[in-house]
């Protein structure tokens, strides 16, 4: 079992970092961003991110193997094998991939971004967290994302009542909810 583990300690510790990070990483960064910022992210940039990482990797795949080989030829043949591997981790890593951008995002700070939202409910019921909602006033909807209605529901809330949701603009444009919350009433 020793002689094992030690041939292939790379191995086993690439996969206990990948399964850490898929358990732990991903989940905890998805929690301070509202699902539609994500989706907007996704739609506009996620394919153009995902070619150039999966570039910056041929090109990094390349560089090794010609300064091992030393032959132009043989290291192009060994980048094209590579860009099979490199596709299979682009494809089954993509929320890893995801979850790296938006930990970057948070981690600088472009700008500070207050969205107003009114308190409705539900045929005027009285507040409750199963019939709470919050209706932006900015896109003239009503948001039910779970994320943000369990940020801001308080039990002494009523309806009509304004709220001030700090949202936090990053380092890829993508907002994320600071903490901040400022009721108006």
């Amino acid at each position: 079992m020793k002689k094992f583990i030690i041939k292939y300690k790379g191995t086993i510790l690439f996969y206990s970092i990948l399964i850490i990070a898929f358990w732990f990483f991903k989940p905890y960064q998805n929690k301070f961003y509202l699902d539609a910022d994500i989706n907007a992210f996704k739609s506009k940039y996620y394919i153009s991110m995902l070619l150039v990482v999966g570039l910056s990797l041929l090109i990094v795949f390349f560089v090794i193997a010609f300064l091992k080989l030393k032959n132009i030829k043989d290291s192009l043949i060994l980048t094209l094998y590579s860009l099979f591997y490199i596709a299979t981790l682009l494809f089954f890593g993509q929320d890893l991939i995801l979850a790296t951008v938006l930990f970057i995002n948070r981690q600088f700070d472009k700008e500070q971004i207050t969205k107003d939202y009114i308190v409705t409910s539900l045929a005027g019921n009285p507040i409750e967290r199963n019939n709470f909602f919050l209706f932006d006033l900015e896109s003239k909807r009503i948001n039910s994302e779970n994320k943000l209605i369990d940020k801001v529901y308080n039990a002494k809330l009523n309806t009509k009542d304004t709220i001030n949701v700090k949202f936090e603009k990053g380092l890829f444009g993508i907002n994320y909810l600071s903490g901040n919350m400022v009721v108006n009433k």
